[in-house]
């Protein structure tokens, strides 16, 4: 995710995720936005508000130490 204002964003963040809970409800439980919420529609809403997003696959395999 990329913007110029990435934290004064939040208000439209949460908004948007509030509208979208009452429009069309959740599955009920503890859910991460990403599971409530369908990622590319959420995030696609933002890009007016000057939020852009990619995905980068890697062949390269990420060891944790």
């Amino acid at each position: 995710m990329r913007g110029h204002d990435t934290y004064g964003i939040t208000a439209v963040i949460a908004v948007e995720a509030a509208r979208r809970l009452a429009a069309d409800g959740a599955e009920p439980g503890v859910l991460a936005p990403a599971q409530a919420y369908d990622p590319t529609s959420f995030l696609t809403f933002l890009a007016p508000h000057g939020i852009s997003w990619t995905i980068t696959v890697s062949d390269t395999p990420i060891t944790r130490q």
